[in-house]
């Protein structure tokens, strides 16, 4: 049994050195620290918790990147169809239909409405 110095001494405290608080109070302070240390460890931004956002950030990021590879890839191949020496007709007529809005003498141009603009 532990006896402090306020207490007042029992049958199973005599004989023995009351146990001073100034003695506690170290070992309490580190144990605040490592336990303030641990949970800073476990929920911090640079602890556990923020890792596994990161984690996540790169997971989101890798998704995104193989995209724009695919994009990437799909223009280089367009830029491939209209270089100099791989010129095709029918892709060149396609693009100057779509981005010069050029139309034929015998074609008829067709507007597709959006019925929900009514």
């Amino acid at each position: 049994m532990i006896r402090f110095v306020t207490s007042r001494p029992s049958s199973r405290t005599v004989g023995q050195e009351p146990l001073r608080l100034r003695r506690l109070v170290p070992s309490l302070l580190l144990l605040l620290a490592i336990g303030g240390l641990t949970m800073q460890a476990l929920q911090g931004e640079r602890g556990w918790r923020g890792w596994s956002d990161l984690k996540q950030q790169k997971a989101a990021l890798k998704n995104e990147l193989a995209l724009l590879e695919s994009e990437n890839a799909a223009l280089q191949q367009q830029i491939k169809l209209l270089g100099n020496h791989t010129l095709d007709l029918d892709f060149l007529d396609e693009r100057a239909r779509l981005v010069l809005g050029l139309v034929g003498r015998d074609e008829t141009i067709v507007f597709k409405t959006d019925p929900r603009l009514n």
